[in-house]
């Protein structure tokens, strides 16, 4: 009768155990990080080209609630195989990037918008010409959390 005491004496404060599992970190939201590899002697030339238009694409995506905020971290790389810039775009949640076509569009005109007030060939020489500034060493999508 005892060992029988003990088995469920056991059992129960196991499942309890097991009902009080707390989350150890709340969601928040998630960001969008591109890794670039800047050529030597090409920083400034390649954020002159991010200023005309990846800013200013962001500045309208944030306008229009697309994204939430934006970011470019610049440091120097700890080896011959590292980034040097991070490009970070945060958006509310994973659904950001869910097929949603009225998002699509008013990112299509957003670049559109860009694309005119520069001017097409201005722009594409811009953006053909960063393959010859840097070279994108990956991109990631990650949450941030709180640790609870």
């Amino acid at each position: 009768m005892k060992a029988f005491t003990i088995c469920l004496f056991f059992l129960f404060t196991a499942s309890l155990s097991f009902g009080q599992t707390e989350d150890l970190t709340t969601p928040g939201t998630v960001w969008e990080l591109t890794f670039v590899k800047l050529n030597p002697h090409s920083g400034d030339k390649y954020v002159e080209g991010l200023k005309k238009t990846w800013k200013s694409s962001m500045e309208e995506y944030v306008k229009a609630g697309l994204v939430k905020s934006y970011k470019i971290l610049w440091g120097e790389a700890a080896n011959e195989d590292d980034f040097d810039m991070l490009l970070m775009v945060e958006y509310e949640n994973f659904g950001a990037f869910d097929p949603n076509p009225e998002r699509d569009k008013k990112y299509e005109e957003i670049t559109k918008k860009i694309k005119d007030a520069l001017g097409e060939d201005e722009y594409s020489k811009i953006v053909m010409g960063y393959d010859e500034l840097r070279e994108i060493r990956g991109n990631k999508v990650m949450r941030q959390v709180t640790i609870n």
